[in-house]
């Protein structure tokens, strides 16, 4: 698989607005929890490599966004640790 399909593919999950990145903390992605982001988000993915705008395979592409959406937190964990300081 491409080094870069993991950066794109995180890429295509914010656009899609199936994640957002804390606005404190840019290492930090939150899911949103939003069915039809995530539905969004495949069909861009979709649309990118039948476009030819991107060079994956349709299946690593797809399994870099749901990797992308899953592995996002809840909530931002270190604006939570300081919530109770």
């Amino acid at each position: 698989m491409d080094e870069y399909v993991n950066d794109d593919a995180l890429g295509i999950a914010i656009e899609a607005g199936a994640v957002k990145v804390c606005r404190f903390h840019n290492e930090v992605t939150i899911n949103q929890g939003d069915e039809e982001a995530n539905r969004r988000a495949y069909a861009i993915a979709t649309n990118k490599i039948k476009r030819g705008e991107m060079d994956y395979e349709r299946t690593d592409l797809l399994d870099a966004v749901k990797d992308a959406i899953d592995m996002a937190a809840d909530e931002c964990p270190v604006c939570e640790s300081h919530r109770y300081d």
